[in-house]
């Protein structure tokens, strides 16, 4: 039943991501604003995907530095379990995946950690342009993304005024959002 509520939860998530990618491509997504506690978004985030990760043998970690972000809860957490639930896919097992917060200067940085192969940098120019899915070759069909996830988390960044990226973790890959402080 857990399985059936997590495909579900996924699926729910998928559609909302394509209609507000298409609301983005608009100019028509307009995050609401209000602060958002970080340590009950992050359970529920690890809540959310605990089925993915216990069948992936993946641990969820969080590391939170920050209590609240002043951000559109909705999309932030969609963002988020987006972002967490690449870094399972992309993670070997008996590793973690970590969720992290910090303040730096004028911004909370919010950072997802894997310790997989890594965004290979050929790709990364278009990995945040709409079903690019920088796992095709690597995984089974089952396993697949659409490609719509890290374009989603791109619009929502953009569209409280921040940016996200990738860094190398070695292993692995690190998606920073970066929002403003304020």
């Amino acid at each position: 039943a857990k399985q059936i509520q997590s495909a579900a939860r996924q699926l729910d998530r998928m559609i909302r991501n394509l209609l507000d990618i298409s609301r983005g491509e608009e100019g028509a997504l307009q995050p609401v604003r209000a602060p958002v506690e970080l340590e009950p978004l992050a359970r529920a985030i690890f809540d959310d995907l605990g089925v993915v990760a216990g069948l992936s043998r993946v641990t969820l970690r969080s590391r939170l530095e920050v209590a609240t972000i002043s951000a559109d809860a909705e999309l932030l957490r969609r963002a988020l379990t987006n972002l967490v639930e690449n870094a399972i896919r992309h993670a070997p097992k008996n590793t973690e995946v970590e969720l992290a917060a910090r303040l730096d200067t004028e911004e909370v940085e919010l950072r997802v950690a894997d310790r997989g192969k890594g965004v290979p940098e050929s790709l990364r120019p278009r990995i945040f342009d709409a079903f690019v899915a920088g796992d095709a070759e690597a995984r089974p069909s089952s396993r697949r993304g659409f490609g719509l996830g890290l374009s989603f988390c791109k619009l929502v960044a953009e569209a409280h005024g921040g940016t996200i990226a990738i860094e190398d973790s070695e292993p692995g890959a690190v998606f920073v959002m970066r929002f403003p402080a304020r």
